[in-house]
Protein backbone atom coordinates (compact mmCIF):
# COMPACT_ATOMS: atom_id res chain seq x y z
CA UNK A 1 0.00 0.00 0.00
CA UNK A 2 2.89 2.36 0.99
CA UNK A 3 4.25 1.33 -2.80
CA UNK A 4 1.56 2.02 -4.59
CA UNK A 5 0.77 5.72 -2.21
CA UNK A 6 4.59 6.59 -3.22
CA UNK A 7 3.95 5.80 -6.99
CA UNK A 8 0.61 7.87 -7.44
CA UNK A 9 1.91 10.76 -4.90
CA UNK A 10 4.90 10.47 -7.47
CA UNK A 11 2.47 10.82 -10.98
CA UNK A 12 0.61 14.10 -8.89
CA UNK A 13 3.73 16.61 -8.39
CA UNK A 14 5.13 15.76 -12.27
CA UNK A 15 5.59 19.49 -13.73
CA UNK A 16 3.33 19.87 -16.56
CA UNK A 17 6.12 20.06 -18.85
CA UNK A 18 5.86 16.52 -19.14
CA UNK A 19 2.64 16.67 -20.72
CA UNK A 20 4.10 19.76 -23.50
CA UNK A 21 2.22 19.86 -26.86
CA UNK A 22 4.54 20.59 -30.06
CA UNK A 23 4.11 23.68 -31.93
CA UNK A 24 5.90 21.69 -34.37
CA UNK A 25 3.33 19.24 -34.59
CA UNK A 26 0.38 21.95 -34.71
CA UNK A 27 1.91 23.91 -37.57
CA UNK A 28 2.33 20.63 -39.38
CA UNK A 29 -1.51 19.97 -38.91
CA UNK A 30 -2.81 23.49 -40.27
CA UNK A 31 0.29 23.08 -43.20
CA UNK A 32 -1.03 19.53 -44.01
CA UNK A 33 -4.49 21.02 -44.05
CA UNK A 34 -3.50 23.88 -46.84
CA UNK A 35 -1.61 20.73 -49.06
CA UNK A 36 -4.30 18.60 -48.61
CA UNK A 37 -7.37 21.11 -49.47
CA UNK A 38 -9.10 20.45 -45.68
CA UNK A 39 -11.38 23.37 -45.80
CA UNK A 40 -12.51 22.29 -42.58
CA UNK A 41 -9.57 22.59 -40.45
CA UNK A 42 -8.00 25.62 -42.51
CA UNK A 43 -11.37 27.63 -42.00
CA UNK A 44 -11.51 27.13 -38.14
CA UNK A 45 -7.58 28.41 -37.64
CA UNK A 46 -8.76 31.67 -40.01
CA UNK A 47 -9.45 35.11 -38.59
CA UNK A 48 -13.61 36.68 -38.55
CA UNK A 49 -14.50 36.79 -42.36
CA UNK A 50 -15.30 40.88 -41.40
CA UNK A 51 -18.12 41.06 -43.78
CA UNK A 52 -16.96 38.22 -46.16
CA UNK A 53 -19.14 36.19 -47.24
CA UNK A 54 -17.86 32.27 -46.97
CA UNK A 55 -19.90 30.26 -49.42
CA UNK A 56 -15.87 30.71 -51.33
CA UNK A 57 -14.71 28.41 -48.21
CA UNK A 58 -15.56 24.84 -49.95
CA UNK A 59 -13.66 22.23 -50.41
CA UNK A 60 -14.39 21.34 -54.24
CA UNK A 61 -13.82 25.57 -55.14
CA UNK A 62 -10.41 25.52 -52.57
CA UNK A 63 -9.73 22.51 -54.38
CA UNK A 64 -10.12 23.68 -58.26
CA UNK A 65 -8.17 26.76 -57.41
CA UNK A 66 -4.58 27.34 -58.94
CA UNK A 67 -1.37 27.96 -57.45
CA UNK A 68 -1.80 26.14 -53.95
CA UNK A 69 0.30 25.18 -51.77
CA UNK A 70 1.75 22.07 -52.66
CA UNK A 71 4.16 21.16 -50.04
CA UNK A 72 6.17 23.05 -47.37
CA UNK A 73 9.24 22.80 -45.28
CA UNK A 74 9.46 24.29 -41.86
CA UNK A 75 12.99 25.70 -41.42
CA UNK A 76 12.96 26.86 -37.47
CA UNK A 77 10.52 27.20 -34.27
CA UNK A 78 11.61 29.88 -31.71
CA UNK A 79 9.34 29.47 -28.56
CA UNK A 80 9.06 30.02 -25.38
CA UNK A 81 6.60 28.92 -22.53
CA UNK A 82 3.24 30.50 -24.23
CA UNK A 83 4.36 31.29 -27.58
CA UNK A 84 5.97 30.17 -31.05
CA UNK A 85 6.98 31.10 -34.00
CA UNK A 86 7.46 28.98 -37.01
CA UNK A 87 9.59 29.36 -40.19
CA UNK A 88 8.42 28.12 -43.20
CA UNK A 89 9.18 27.87 -46.85
CA UNK A 90 5.98 27.45 -48.92
CA UNK A 91 5.52 25.50 -52.38
CA UNK A 92 2.89 27.56 -54.03
CA UNK A 93 2.43 27.26 -57.83
CA UNK A 94 5.87 28.74 -60.09
CA UNK A 95 7.36 30.54 -56.62
CA UNK A 96 8.31 29.84 -53.08
CA UNK A 97 7.21 31.69 -50.52
CA UNK A 98 8.96 32.71 -46.85
CA UNK A 99 6.72 33.19 -44.28
CA UNK A 100 5.70 32.23 -40.49
CA UNK A 101 2.70 30.82 -38.42
CA UNK A 102 2.26 32.28 -35.17
CA UNK A 103 1.17 29.83 -32.18
CA UNK A 104 -0.05 30.38 -28.71
CA UNK A 105 0.03 27.98 -25.56
CA UNK A 106 -3.45 27.06 -24.16
CA UNK A 107 -3.39 25.02 -20.74
CA UNK A 108 -6.41 24.54 -18.16
CA UNK A 109 -4.16 24.84 -15.57
CA UNK A 110 -0.46 24.21 -14.05
CA UNK A 111 -1.34 19.89 -14.20
CA UNK A 112 -3.38 19.68 -17.26
CA UNK A 113 -1.64 19.46 -20.69
CA UNK A 114 -0.68 22.09 -23.03
CA UNK A 115 -2.36 22.29 -26.43
CA UNK A 116 -0.43 24.79 -28.76
CA UNK A 117 -2.43 26.25 -31.27
CA UNK A 118 -2.03 28.15 -34.69
CA UNK A 119 -3.08 31.88 -34.13
CA UNK A 120 -6.20 33.40 -36.47
CA UNK A 121 -4.71 32.89 -40.22
CA UNK A 122 -5.66 36.46 -42.06
CA UNK A 123 -7.75 35.30 -45.23
CA UNK A 124 -8.03 37.52 -48.47
CA UNK A 125 -11.47 38.57 -49.00
CA UNK A 126 -12.22 40.18 -52.87
CA UNK A 127 -14.73 42.27 -53.62
CA UNK A 128 -16.17 41.49 -57.08
CA UNK A 129 -18.21 43.78 -59.04
CA UNK A 130 -20.70 42.20 -61.64
CA UNK A 131 -23.65 43.84 -64.09
CA UNK A 132 -27.01 44.65 -62.65
CA UNK A 133 -29.74 41.67 -62.73
CA UNK A 134 -27.19 38.82 -62.68
CA UNK A 135 -28.51 36.24 -60.78
CA UNK A 136 -25.54 34.04 -60.15
CA UNK A 137 -21.25 34.24 -60.55
CA UNK A 138 -19.16 31.51 -60.86
CA UNK A 139 -15.74 31.08 -58.86
CA UNK A 140 -13.37 28.35 -60.15
CA UNK A 141 -16.21 27.40 -62.26
CA UNK A 142 -18.93 26.66 -59.36
CA UNK A 143 -22.22 28.52 -59.50
CA UNK A 144 -23.19 30.96 -56.72
CA UNK A 145 -26.05 32.43 -56.31
CA UNK A 146 -26.39 36.38 -55.62
CA UNK A 147 -28.92 35.99 -53.28
CA UNK A 148 -26.61 33.94 -51.05
CA UNK A 149 -23.61 36.17 -51.10
CA UNK A 150 -24.62 39.37 -49.40
CA UNK A 151 -25.19 41.76 -51.91
CA UNK A 152 -24.19 45.27 -51.68
CA UNK A 153 -24.18 48.33 -53.66
CA UNK A 154 -21.39 50.04 -53.94
CA UNK A 155 -20.87 54.62 -53.88
CA UNK A 156 -21.19 54.40 -57.63
CA UNK A 157 -24.09 52.59 -57.93
CA UNK A 158 -22.33 49.18 -58.86
CA UNK A 159 -23.45 45.70 -57.26
CA UNK A 160 -20.59 43.68 -55.23
CA UNK A 161 -20.65 40.99 -52.96
CA UNK A 162 -17.22 40.50 -50.70
CA UNK A 163 -15.95 36.73 -50.95
CA UNK A 164 -13.50 35.21 -48.54
CA UNK A 165 -10.75 33.07 -50.29
CA UNK A 166 -8.33 30.84 -48.69
CA UNK A 167 -4.35 30.67 -50.36
CA UNK A 168 -4.64 30.33 -54.42
CA UNK A 169 -5.46 31.99 -57.73
CA UNK A 170 -9.44 31.93 -58.54
CA UNK A 171 -10.87 32.40 -61.42
CA UNK A 172 -14.74 35.01 -60.90
CA UNK A 173 -16.78 34.46 -64.11
CA UNK A 174 -20.83 35.67 -65.70
CA UNK A 175 -22.51 32.66 -66.66
CA UNK A 176 -23.20 31.88 -70.30
CA UNK A 177 -25.55 35.03 -71.29
CA UNK A 178 -26.02 33.82 -75.14
CA UNK A 179 -24.65 34.49 -78.21
CA UNK A 180 -24.43 38.16 -78.26
CA UNK A 181 -22.52 38.62 -74.83
CA UNK A 182 -19.15 37.29 -74.13
CA UNK A 183 -18.51 35.87 -70.28
CA UNK A 184 -15.22 38.24 -68.79
CA UNK A 185 -13.28 36.94 -66.15
CA UNK A 186 -11.43 38.15 -63.62
CA UNK A 187 -8.56 36.35 -62.27
CA UNK A 188 -8.10 36.79 -57.97
CA UNK A 189 -4.99 35.69 -56.21
CA UNK A 190 -4.94 35.05 -52.57
CA UNK A 191 -1.48 34.87 -51.45
CA UNK A 192 -0.08 31.91 -49.36
CA UNK A 193 2.00 34.30 -47.27
CA UNK A 194 -0.29 33.58 -44.47
CA UNK A 195 0.18 36.63 -42.74
CA UNK A 196 -0.81 38.91 -45.65
CA UNK A 197 -5.08 39.32 -46.03
CA UNK A 198 -7.30 42.01 -46.57
CA UNK A 199 -9.35 42.97 -49.75
CA UNK A 200 -8.41 42.25 -53.35
CA UNK A 201 -10.58 43.83 -56.27
CA UNK A 202 -11.96 41.05 -59.33
CA UNK A 203 -14.29 43.25 -61.55
CA UNK A 204 -16.41 40.88 -63.60
CA UNK A 205 -19.06 41.36 -66.41
CA UNK A 206 -20.00 40.60 -70.02
CA UNK A 207 -18.16 41.96 -73.07
CA UNK A 208 -19.96 42.10 -76.95
CA UNK A 209 -19.32 39.29 -78.61
CA UNK A 210 -18.46 39.40 -82.49
CA UNK A 211 -21.92 38.66 -83.07
CA UNK A 212 -23.22 41.39 -80.41
CA UNK A 213 -20.67 44.07 -82.24
CA UNK A 214 -22.09 43.59 -85.35
CA UNK A 215 -25.75 43.98 -83.89
CA UNK A 216 -24.99 47.10 -82.63
CA UNK A 217 -23.16 48.33 -85.64
CA UNK A 218 -26.04 47.01 -87.59
CA UNK A 219 -29.03 49.13 -85.47
CA UNK A 220 -26.38 52.24 -85.47
CA UNK A 221 -26.44 52.10 -89.60
CA UNK A 222 -30.66 51.07 -89.21
CA UNK A 223 -31.36 53.73 -86.83
CA UNK A 224 -29.28 56.45 -88.96
CA UNK A 225 -30.51 55.53 -92.19
CA UNK A 226 -33.99 55.79 -90.95
CA UNK A 227 -33.36 59.86 -89.30
CA UNK A 228 -31.50 60.82 -92.60
CA UNK A 229 -34.31 59.33 -95.16
CA UNK A 230 -36.88 61.28 -93.38
CA UNK A 231 -35.60 63.85 -91.31
CA UNK A 232 -36.16 67.57 -93.20
CA UNK A 233 -32.32 68.46 -91.43
CA UNK A 234 -30.82 65.30 -91.62
CA UNK A 235 -27.56 66.44 -90.92
CA UNK A 236 -28.65 68.63 -88.18
CA UNK A 237 -31.41 66.25 -87.14
CA UNK A 238 -29.67 63.45 -86.61
CA UNK A 239 -27.48 62.16 -84.41
CA UNK A 240 -24.37 62.34 -86.45
CA UNK A 241 -20.96 63.84 -84.92
CA UNK A 242 -18.40 66.21 -86.67
CA UNK A 243 -15.46 67.51 -87.44
CA UNK A 244 -12.95 66.29 -84.81
CA UNK A 245 -12.63 65.80 -81.19
CA UNK A 246 -10.58 62.64 -79.67
CA UNK A 247 -12.18 59.52 -78.21
CA UNK A 248 -11.12 58.83 -75.14
CA UNK A 249 -9.67 55.16 -76.19
CA UNK A 250 -6.61 53.35 -74.48
CA UNK A 251 -4.19 51.27 -76.14
CA UNK A 252 -5.54 47.92 -76.63
CA UNK A 253 -8.69 48.94 -77.32
CA UNK A 254 -10.84 46.13 -79.22
CA UNK A 255 -12.48 47.16 -82.31
CA UNK A 256 -14.32 45.34 -84.71
CA UNK A 257 -13.27 46.18 -88.15
CA UNK A 258 -15.81 46.55 -91.35
CA UNK A 259 -14.64 42.95 -92.66
CA UNK A 260 -15.69 41.24 -88.81
CA UNK A 261 -12.22 40.98 -87.52
CA UNK A 262 -11.53 41.88 -84.63
CA UNK A 263 -7.59 44.06 -83.91
CA UNK A 264 -6.72 46.09 -81.72
CA UNK A 265 -5.57 49.79 -81.24
CA UNK A 266 -2.15 51.09 -81.11
CA UNK A 267 -0.96 54.01 -78.98
CA UNK A 268 -0.70 56.09 -82.14
CA UNK A 269 -4.04 54.69 -83.26
CA UNK A 270 -6.61 56.40 -81.18
CA UNK A 271 -8.92 57.73 -83.33
CA UNK A 272 -11.06 61.12 -83.52
CA UNK A 273 -14.93 61.61 -83.87
CA UNK A 274 -16.25 64.27 -85.88
CA UNK A 275 -18.60 67.03 -83.98
CA UNK A 276 -19.97 70.14 -85.65
CA UNK A 277 -20.36 70.49 -89.35
CA UNK A 278 -18.21 73.15 -91.61
CA UNK A 279 -20.81 75.88 -92.10
CA UNK A 280 -19.30 76.18 -95.64
CA UNK A 281 -20.44 73.02 -96.22
CA UNK A 282 -24.05 73.79 -97.79
CA UNK A 283 -25.26 76.29 -99.76
CA UNK A 284 -27.78 78.65 -98.47
CA UNK A 285 -31.15 77.28 -98.52
CA UNK A 286 -30.42 73.96 -100.40
CA UNK A 287 -32.10 71.09 -99.85
CA UNK A 288 -30.13 67.95 -98.70
CA UNK A 289 -30.15 64.39 -98.78
CA UNK A 290 -27.98 62.24 -97.11
CA UNK A 291 -26.88 58.31 -96.55
CA UNK A 292 -24.16 56.14 -95.00
CA UNK A 293 -21.05 55.64 -97.49
CA UNK A 294 -18.75 53.90 -95.33
CA UNK A 295 -19.87 51.94 -92.16
CA UNK A 296 -18.24 53.13 -88.67
CA UNK A 297 -15.90 51.52 -86.87
CA UNK A 298 -17.10 50.71 -83.29
CA UNK A 299 -15.25 50.30 -79.74
CA UNK A 300 -17.29 49.71 -77.19
CA UNK A 301 -16.89 50.61 -73.26
CA UNK A 302 -18.54 49.49 -69.88
CA UNK A 303 -20.56 52.03 -68.54
CA UNK A 304 -23.17 52.06 -65.75
CA UNK A 305 -25.34 49.09 -64.23
CA UNK A 306 -23.57 46.82 -67.08
CA UNK A 307 -24.97 48.82 -70.20
CA UNK A 308 -22.23 49.73 -72.19
CA UNK A 309 -21.27 52.91 -74.70
CA UNK A 310 -20.23 52.41 -78.41
CA UNK A 311 -18.32 54.91 -80.31
CA UNK A 312 -18.58 54.81 -83.72
CA UNK A 313 -15.49 56.21 -85.59
CA UNK A 314 -14.36 56.94 -89.54
CA UNK A 315 -17.64 57.06 -91.35
CA UNK A 316 -18.69 58.70 -94.13
CA UNK A 317 -21.87 60.36 -94.84
CA UNK A 318 -22.64 61.16 -99.18
CA UNK A 319 -24.24 64.11 -99.10
CA UNK A 320 -26.36 65.57 -102.14
CA UNK A 321 -27.42 68.89 -102.18
CA UNK A 322 -29.70 70.22 -105.14
CA UNK A 323 -29.79 73.68 -106.14
CA UNK A 324 -30.25 76.51 -103.19
CA UNK A 325 -30.59 80.21 -103.26
CA UNK A 326 -27.53 80.58 -104.93
CA UNK A 327 -28.60 78.54 -107.83
CA UNK A 328 -25.15 76.02 -107.10
CA UNK A 329 -25.77 72.66 -109.12
CA UNK A 330 -26.65 69.64 -107.48
CA UNK A 331 -23.29 68.06 -105.55
CA UNK A 332 -22.11 64.71 -103.57
CA UNK A 333 -20.44 65.43 -100.89
CA UNK A 334 -18.51 62.87 -98.77
CA UNK A 335 -18.65 64.18 -94.79
CA UNK A 336 -16.86 62.03 -92.58
CA UNK A 337 -18.66 61.24 -89.64
CA UNK A 338 -18.98 59.53 -85.92
CA UNK A 339 -21.80 58.28 -83.69
CA UNK A 340 -21.92 57.98 -80.06
CA UNK A 341 -24.69 55.32 -78.96
CA UNK A 342 -26.21 53.39 -75.13
CA UNK A 343 -26.26 49.95 -74.96
CA UNK A 344 -27.89 47.75 -72.56
CA UNK A 345 -28.04 43.98 -72.53
CA UNK A 346 -31.71 42.76 -72.22
CA UNK A 347 -32.67 39.03 -71.18
CA UNK A 348 -29.89 36.56 -71.84
CA UNK A 349 -29.87 35.43 -75.19
CA UNK A 350 -31.57 38.55 -76.94
CA UNK A 351 -30.34 41.18 -79.04
CA UNK A 352 -29.51 44.27 -76.71
CA UNK A 353 -31.19 47.77 -76.80
CA UNK A 354 -29.27 50.27 -79.07
CA UNK A 355 -29.85 54.18 -78.76
CA UNK A 356 -28.03 56.77 -80.80
CA UNK A 357 -26.88 59.61 -78.22
CA UNK A 358 -27.13 63.45 -78.80
CA UNK A 359 -24.11 64.68 -76.91
CA UNK A 360 -25.15 67.82 -76.41
CA UNK A 361 -28.24 66.33 -73.70
CA UNK A 362 -26.88 63.27 -72.96
CA UNK A 363 -29.01 59.84 -72.05
CA UNK A 364 -30.84 59.07 -68.72
CA UNK A 365 -30.06 55.58 -67.14
CA UNK A 366 -33.02 53.91 -65.55
CA UNK A 367 -33.05 50.43 -63.10
CA UNK A 368 -36.13 48.63 -63.83
CA UNK A 369 -37.35 46.05 -61.49
CA UNK A 370 -39.62 43.07 -62.60
CA UNK A 371 -42.32 42.72 -59.84
CA UNK A 372 -42.86 38.97 -60.58
CA UNK A 373 -38.82 37.43 -60.28
CA UNK A 374 -36.96 41.01 -58.36
CA UNK A 375 -34.47 40.90 -61.57
CA UNK A 376 -32.97 44.38 -62.02
CA UNK A 377 -32.10 45.70 -65.43
CA UNK A 378 -31.03 48.68 -67.17
CA UNK A 379 -32.87 50.81 -69.43
CA UNK A 380 -31.66 53.99 -71.51
CA UNK A 381 -34.05 56.81 -72.62
CA UNK A 382 -33.60 60.63 -73.22
CA UNK A 383 -33.65 63.52 -70.96
CA UNK A 384 -37.11 64.77 -70.31
CA UNK A 385 -38.99 62.00 -71.45
CA UNK A 386 -41.00 59.23 -69.54
CA UNK A 387 -39.32 56.71 -67.43
CA UNK A 388 -38.23 53.44 -69.46
CA UNK A 389 -39.31 51.37 -67.22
Amino acid sequence: MGTLALIIGAVLVLPSFVFVDSPERAAREYLDALVEGDVEVLTAHSESLRGATGATLAGPIYQAAQDRVTSYRINAVEASDTAATVQVTLDAGPEQKQTELSLTAHSAGPFAPVDWRVDPVPLTSALVTYPLGTLEILVNGFALPIADLTPQIDDMGQPTVSIALLPGTYEIAMPDAGEYLDPIAATVTAPAQLTIGGPRLGETGYGLSELGHQYVIDEIVRELEECLSTHADPLGGCEVQYPVEELPLDEGTAVLENDGDTDALESDEVPEIARGLADDLLPPGAEVEARVATVPQLVVFPAPYGTYEAYGFDGELEVITEPGLSGEAPEVTKVPFGVIASVVPHTPGEPPQVMLADPSTGLVYDVCIEAETGRASAAVREPGTDEAC
